[in-house]
């Protein structure tokens, strides 16, 4: 195992190795040594970037739980008392009143992987007021 490269280890997110525990886990290990956050690339999937850092496995997050909780109540007050549209709202009233004109300028791409799906690209042409 600690023959494996980088770039080889990442292979286990992105083909039917993952399936088997052991060798999955002896490879998150050898990444969490030597490299914690890696981007993961493979035909017919969508690149992301898969984190093995202690951080984030499941014990160091349940110490957080609590904190977690917290958090999500608030930022759900904050969005009921801005009418459920904060995102929506900063950007309405910070960013839109700036542009003059915008227009599609492509095929917009999409971000798809086990943990993420959205836009990845929306390429757009536009003009600010001076």
């Amino acid at each position: 195992m600690s023959e494996m490269t980088i770039s080889e280890a990442t292979k286990v997110f992105a083909s039917p190795s993952y399936a088997n525990d052991e060798y999955f886990h002896r490879v998150c290990d050898l990444l969490r040594a030597e490299q914690p956050v890696v981007w993961v690339e493979a035909e017919d999937i969508y690149p992301f970037w898969a984190i093995t850092a202690e951080w984030f496995l499941p014990k160091s997050m349940a110490r957080l739980d609590g904190r977690f909780a917290e958090l999500a109540q608030a930022s759900v007050a904050k969005m009921e008392s801005l009418g459920g549209r904060m995102e929506l709202k900063a950007l309405l009233s910070v960013v839109v009143p700036r542009i003059e004109s915008i227009a599609l300028n492509g095929t917009p791409e999409l971000t798809q992987s086990t943990f993420v799906s959205g836009l990845k690209r929306l390429p757009v042409n536009y003009t600010l007021r001076p």
